[in-house]
């Protein structure tokens, strides 16, 4: 297996370039949805390690995105989460954009600790809508 973690999380127009504290928050999710899917055994065969790269975005950046016209971009609205993704099945990898949506930013700028819980939920459901083209146990 690779030394690089097969799942990575950035985020674009939610926190400030050098914010040590956001850094911090995207390194402990990013670090939490791998450790979760280790404990769903996702990759107990390494031949079959699925790639997840997420990025999460503020609606109005995510309603404004320019997306590759070669790739398919596939929707995912779910109650409490709207995103894209495109698969790519022969790198067993999958590229996915997020919307936090208006509403979420506003709780978040009134009671900030609800941040860290609202991403966990959107990226664990993400997830596990992506994890089904492996027949991968939900996280």
């Amino acid at each position: 297996m690779d030394t690089d973690l097969p799942i990575t999380l950035t985020t674009k127009g939610l926190f400030e370039a050098n914010d040590k504290n956001s850094q911090f928050l995207i390194s402990k999710l990013e670090a939490w949805l791998n450790f979760k899917a280790l404990g769903a055994n996702w990759y107990g065969d390494e031949s079959l390690v699925v790639n997840m790269n997420f990025t999460i975005l503020p609606e109005n950046q995510f309603l404004d995105l320019q997306v590759d016209s070669d790739k398919n971009w596939i929707p995912i609205n779910l109650p409490g989460l709207t995103a894209i993704y495109n698969h790519d099945m022969s790198k067993q990898s999958f590229i996915c954009m997020i919307m936090f949506s208006n509403d979420e930013l506003n709780v978040a700028m009134k009671d900030s600790s609800q941040v860290e819980n609202t991403f966990q939920l959107k990226l664990a459901a993400c997830a596990n809508v992506l994890a089904t083209y492996y027949h991968l146990p939900a996280i």
